[in-house]
């Protein structure tokens, strides 16, 4: 999908649940270029800086994509989860937002 100009997809992966954060959730952030490849690049890093300054970053960085673990709150109802989720995906979205407006996206 194409969330502020931007590559994302939203998946449930195990694996970075078991190696990464306690979140089965992950968000995958990619700048779209100009031939239409998504890429990681340092605009996108540099967008996505605020949410590393958190005590447990909330992004890790692979050779190609941002990830971004999405907390689950726990022993809440399940509006409260679809709440919490949308709120950090709308938060990812803003500093997207940020970096689409200096006109580094390649959309």
């Amino acid at each position: 999908m194409l969330l502020s100009g931007c590559g994302c997809v939203l998946e449930v992966n195990s694996e970075h649940w078991a190696k990464r954060r306690s979140t089965p959730i992950w968000l995958s952030v990619q700048e779209v270029r100009h031939d239409k490849s998504w890429a990681l690049t340092q605009g996108l890093k540099d967008a996505l800086a605020p949410l590393e300054l958190e005590d447990a970053p909330r992004v890790i960085y692979t050779d190609f994509a941002a990830l971004v673990p999405i907390r689950i709150p726990l022993g809440v109802e399940r509006p409260a989860v679809v709440d919490a989720v949308f709120k950090q995906l709308h938060e990812v979205a803003g500093l997207l937002v940020r970096f689409s407006a200096t006109g580094q996206t390649k959309t």
